[in-house]
């Protein structure tokens, strides 16, 4: 915890977020400006950074889903292939 440190900040609420119910940004102490600028930015921080996987990218999903079923047949291909092996010798 530090002592005398005081910083400000602002508390953005959302009612329409599954994920999240509050966003804090803490200000510079170096820089000044205006509240409606202050809230503006927030707001353009927190569009900028939404869920780049939610906007879907098909292709890349595709890839992700093909890989995964590969890989869970090759693991069942190979773990079939050791327990026969086992059960022969």
């Amino acid at each position: 915890m530090i002592r005398g440190a005081q910083k400000k900040m602002i508390v953005i609420k959302t009612a329409d977020s599954a994920i999240f119910e509050e966003a804090y940004f803490v200000l510079r102490r170096e820089k000044k400006a205006r509240n409606e600028d202050i809230v503006a930015e927030a707001c353009r921080i927190i569009d900028s950074s939404g869920d780049k996987r939610r906007k879907g990218n098909i292709a890349e999903d595709t890839k992700t889903l093909l890989m995964g079923v590969a890989c869970f047949l090759c693991g069942a291909i190979g773990g079939s292939c050791i327990t026969a092996a086992l059960f022969l010798i």
